[in-house]
């Protein structure tokens, strides 16, 4: 395990941004370079100390193409096993994906309902993301945390990664997350209106 947390987090980002610059250009490297910083912040270092820069580039990637489209107020979800050929990236494990509006509860209702279906979560990644998108919900980039750009809203982003599971399971998995999220937005809305009454 890394000695110094913040001194393997800076040289992961380093590496992710030259990976960025690479594979994708200056100009999309740079559009993207505060999704990077924020992808694994705050994921401790001991968990990402085994697997490759390259890899954590891809899958961070992959999780920002899965979440070029939403519309506001709504959740995107997917569960899938990760292969090159179709990912870009590949891991032993299903990894659940969502992306939605940034709100109080989503990790624990995340974490609530993998427990109910009877899965362990190996690794939990939940940046926030100040995202700047079109009218029609895809996303023109990711901006830095503390912008006052007024077209930007912070979005969560939730990557579970859990041991792997049958194909023909997955869409029920990623249902049943879905409805949770929703559950949640449910309830987070209604809140200040049931306390106030």
């Amino acid at each position: 395990m890394p000695k110094n947390g913040d001194q393997f987090i800076a040289g992961l980002v380093a590496s992710l941004a030259a990976e960025a610059k690479t594979r994708l250009g200056p100009e999309e490297a740079g559009a993207l370079e505060p999704f990077f910083a924020a992808y694994y912040a705050n994921v401790a270092p001991r968990d990402l100390a085994d697997t490759t820069a390259q890899t954590l580039f891809a899958a961070a990637l992959a999780h920002w193409r899965f979440a070029e489209r939403r519309l506001p107020n709504t959740a995107r979800v997917r569960a899938y096993n990760p292969n090159l050929e179709a990912d870009g990236w590949k891991s032993a494990r299903t990894v659940i994906e969502a992306v939605t509006d940034d709100m109080p509860f989503l990790v624990d209702s995340l974490a609530a309902e993998l427990s109910r279906q009877g899965l362990v979560a190996h690794l939990v990644v939940h940046p926030i993301v100040t995202v700047r998108r079109d009218g029609d919900g895809t996303t023109t980039a990711a901006v830095p945390r503390d912008t006052d750009d007024k077209q930007a809203k912070r979005e969560s982003f939730l990557r579970a990664e859990v041991t792997a599971q049958n194909p023909d399971r997955l869409s029920a998995i990623a249902r049943d997350v879905a409805k949770v999220l929703d559950d949640v937005r449910a309830a987070v809305e209604d809140w200040a209106a049931m306390r106030a009454r």
